[in-house]
């Protein structure tokens, strides 16, 4: 998986935020707020990912039980499918 061209996160008077830019207008009109722990996770999502890896990295960075940070993991990337963020 992947983050589809077009959608940048940027630090904006200290929130996180995910803009669109170009083609990614059409599928996401406006930006998407990120708390520390999504914008961590999108960060990691950078390039080719695997969920699994991301979710050792969850699990490293915040110390969370496996399952719970799978399932975070998840729901968040299946969220970003369906504003097309994701493919």
């Amino acid at each position: 998986m992947r983050i589809e061209k077009g959608f940048v996160l940027r630090s904006v008077s200290g929130d996180n935020v995910v803009m669109p830019q170009g083609a990614a207008l059409t599928k996401l009109n406006g930006l998407l707020l990120l708390n520390e722990t999504s914008a961590f996770i999108w960060r990691n999502m950078e390039g080719d990912f695997e969920i699994e890896k991301i979710v050792e990295k969850v699990c490293e960075e915040y110390s969370v039980d496996e399952n719970i940070a799978k399932n975070d993991v998840e729901n968040f990337i299946e969220r970003l499918k369906t504003i097309g963020c994701v493919k």
